[in-house]
């Protein structure tokens, strides 16, 4: 018979002893110390100082509910499974301990800084998620599993902290509401180095948040090597961030990736909601789908950022996942036109700056690849590149504002528009247009009531649709190093010394491959196409230059350099 439910709450205990190894197993096995993680547990929770409670493979965890109230810093406890038996001193694979309907396995709540270490442990089987860590308290996952929960994996709310270390994965949890793997709220925290979700074992959320869902103040940070793939939702199906929510992606060489995710309405991979913040730094998102409107990201309301950029060197778009690269690649809508890589509308703003936006498609001959509707929404390009995406509209705004410069645009198009349209204005929309190429494009289209403020420094293969006042426009072959792949230009391109750096501040960013602008080329003219004496390459690419941004490493964004417009 299983040994009863213990609640366990160390502040009213203070007994003076060293801290103890304590081993679970078969009644028979004469190296364990218990027969039952309970039992254990009750020792543990006598000892003062931290503990190592090791789970044996010889007898089953079943209906498990370990509750850890008011557990100590200083009395850190560690459960740890992947052993045969008592004396194995060599875990390998995973030990599972199953919940019941009614609570989560593991709770870990109370103000007393509680440290726990799930170590090659197999959260699964509870009716009520798999994880609860509440107060000033965190749990760190390490080589372990949340798995097979109902109403979500795990749920960090309070100041609570959630670590998940690289070989940690959390898959098959789902929920009625939000946050199918994981459910973050308040000002807790969640470190993620692993993983969410899995191939053919995605976490699925009912509502929003199928892998992760960060409300309130939740800070959420994903570092280099952490994937968050295979989920499914309504809506944000990889990643949803409400409220004041920050979700970071820190990617580096690896890069973070976002992939496979399925949204029956909006924002495949990201879905970002009023007031919150989502910075992706080498980040792939890619081969995430929505039904209707945000094919990769998705972001709406008030103050809504969704923001893509680099923060490392150069990068092979073309290469395998785990580089650092930014790209919107292979998202799709399968029943909207409204952006298949991205859309933001009702206020929010998406900033993409160094990020490589190719190969996603849409359902609708009219569709875009990049969408902001609704007065207040915003779309901020900067050293972008367009390739290979099969829309009609590179970039639609309805009601709404974009500034779009140091893109290069190559191989797109739909069965209607073989030469993709680069903007596309409605209703009441204004954009800026500089130092960029769209070679082979289809003509600009701007409606009664929208606006070009500014078009200048440009190559383009037709002029059809840019405003009669247009300066600086060429239609010369910008010669791409290789126009089917690769959207770096020659040295010899006619983009190259092109423009000046008028209007200042201008360029702010640095170009797709984390080069300085402005570098200029003795060999060639400056300005011959452009600007006479320019000294900026157009496009994506600058040809030569380097300067590191200072505070990256930092990982601070109060010291990093302003990138903002």
């Amino acid at each position: 018979m299983r040994a009863p439910i213990l609640l366990l709450t160390c502040s009213l205990v203070s007994l003076p002893a060293a801290a103890d190894l304590y081993k679970v197993g078969a009644v028979s096995d004469s190296a364990c110390t218990h027969d039952s993680l309970q039992g254990a547990l009750l020792s543990a929770f006598f000892n003062a100082g931290p503990d190592e409670i090791r789970l044996a493979r010889n007898i089953g965890y079943v209906d498990e509910r370990v509750q850890l109230i008011n557990w100590s810093t200083a009395e850190a406890l560690t459960i740890a499974g992947g052993y045969d038996n008592c004396a194995d001193t060599t875990a390998s694979s995973r030990t599972a301990v199953d919940g019941t309907a009614d609570h989560p396995v593991i709770e870990m709540t109370g103000t007393n800084g509680g440290l726990l270490t799930l170590r090659r442990i197999a959260v699964e089987g509870s009716g009520r998620r798999g994880i609860l860590v509440t107060g000033n308290n965190q749990v760190t996952l390490s080589a372990s599993f949340v798995r097979s929960n109902a109403d979500g994996g795990v749920r960090v709310s309070g100041d609570a902290r959630l670590v998940v270390d690289v070989d940690s994965r959390i898959w098959n949890n789902t929920t009625g509401g939000g946050g199918g793997g994981i459910f973050c709220e308040s000002t807790a925290r969640v470190e993620l180095s692993g993983a969410v979700g899995g191939i053919g074992t995605p976490n699925q959320a009912a509502v929003v948040g199928g892998g992760i869902y960060a409300a309130g103040d939740c800070e959420t940070v994903l570092f280099d090597g952490s994937a968050v793939a295979y989920n499914q939702s309504r809506d944000g199906a990889g990643i949803a961030a409400a409220g004041d929510s920050l979700v970071l992606a820190l990617g580096a060489a690896q890069g973070v990736v976002i992939e496979q995710n399925v949204a029956t309405d909006r924002g495949g991979g990201v879905f970002g909601s009023e007031s919150s913040e989502v910075y992706l730094f080498n980040t792939r998102v890619r081969n995430n789908h929505a039904a209707h409107a945000g094919g990769g990201l998705f972001a709406t309301g008030d103050f809504a950022q969704l923001s893509m950029l680099r923060r490392s060197g150069a990068c092979n778009p073309s290469g395998p996942a785990t580089n650092g690269c930014s790209t919107l690649e292979g998202n799709a809508l399968s029943d909207g036109r409204e952006g298949a890589a991205a859309m933001v509308d009702a206020g929010a703003s998406l900033y993409l700056y160094q990020t490589q936006i190719e190969g996603n498609s849409a359902a609708l001959d009219s569709n875009s690849a990049l969408e902001a509707q609704a007065i207040g929404s915003y779309l901020s390009l900067e050293s972008v590149g367009f390739l290979g995406n099969t829309v009609g509209i590179l970039v639609r705004l309805d009601d709404a504002a974009a500034l779009v410069e140091f893109v290069s645009a190559t191989g797109n198009g739909s069965a209607g528009n073989p030469n993709a349209i680069p903007l596309y204005l409605l209703g009441n929309s204004g954009a800026t247009l500089r130092s960029s190429i769209f070679w082979p494009n289809g003509p600009i289209s701007v409606a009664a009531g929208s606006s070009i403020s500014e078009a200048r420094c440009l190559i383009v293969s037709t002029t059809a649709g840019l405003p009669p006042w247009a300066t600086v426009v060429s239609t010369t072959n910008p010669l791409f190093v290789a126009p089917a792949s690769d959207l770096h230009i020659r040295p010899d391109s006619p983009a190259v010394d092109f423009c000046d750096g008028a209007p200042s501040p201008y360029p702010v960013m640095r170009d797709v491959d984390y080069e300085q602008r402005a570098a200029d080329q003795p060999a060639n003219p400056d300005g011959s196409p452009g600007v006479s004496g320019g000294r900026v390459d157009i496009g994506l690419d600058e040809v030569d230059g380097w300067l590191m941004v200072a505070g990256f490493e930092t990982g601070d964004l109060y010291e990093w350099e302003d990138w903002s417009h």
